[in-house]
């Protein structure tokens, strides 16, 4: 159910179990500052909530920036087991 404060405006927060049967499931991240806990992400397994999302039979999407891809390892993104899609902001 929605939930509301002044702080954070309107939202509504979705389980991870939810949030896997999605046909497709997209993360964006952006900037610099991002560029160390991607990495955490992506090479841990330090039970972040964004490591709960598995889907069941959809796609997930990861949408990266070059600064916040900069501690990847170039390896990584063709042994993955999900789809990485390294995309450029050229804005």
């Amino acid at each position: 159910s929605p939930v509301s404060s002044k702080e954070k405006g309107e939202r509504i927060t979705l389980m991870p179990a939810v949030v896997n049967r999605s046909s497709a499931i997209v993360f964006l991240i952006t900037g610099e500052s991002k560029a160390k806990i991607l990495q955490e992400v992506l090479e841990t397994k330090n039970n972040f909530p964004s490591q709960l999302i598995e889907p069941v039979n959809g796609q997930l999407y990861w949408f990266v920036d070059e600064d916040a891809a900069n501690f990847l390892k170039r390896w990584m993104w063709k042994t993955c087991s999900f789809i990485f899609a390294y995309w450029l902001f050229n804005t």
